[in-house]
């Protein structure tokens, strides 16, 4: 694991209980990087990664009381879920770090974000 701030993106943890990260975001690995990067994150943090084609809205009807009143209509933005794989590959400002182990961890357990 990096000594340098991270932003997890798939971690699991292992039989003793720490905290594997198997596929994070590093921030910064010096001084310099920190000092050019923190705008950058100010500006795109990693942890808010999702475009508008990862949301769709569902619209939700509730029914009139009485004959005499409207229904009403209302719309949720609804987060569509895809697999951790989709969810890691994408395209980002910062570093992505993968592990040795992520390709295996990936393959052998099923995850939806």
């Amino acid at each position: 694991m990096s000594a340098y701030p991270i932003v997890p993106l798939i971690s699991s943890p292992d039989e003793s209980g720490s905290i594997v990260n198997f596929a994070y975001y590093q921030l910064y690995s010096n001084e310099n990087d920190f000092e050019d990067n923190l705008s950058v994150y100010l500006n795109s943090p990693p942890q808010v990664n999702d475009s508008s084609d990862d949301f769709s809205y569902k619209s939700i009807e509730l029914p009139a009381l009485n004959e005499n009143m409207p229904s009403i209509v209302f719309e949720r933005l609804i987060y569509q879920s895809a697999s951790a794989r989709e969810r890691v590959d994408r395209i980002s400002v910062f570093p992505l770090i993968k592990s040795d182990e992520y390709e295996e961890f990936i393959n052998k357990n099923h995850i939806l974000m």
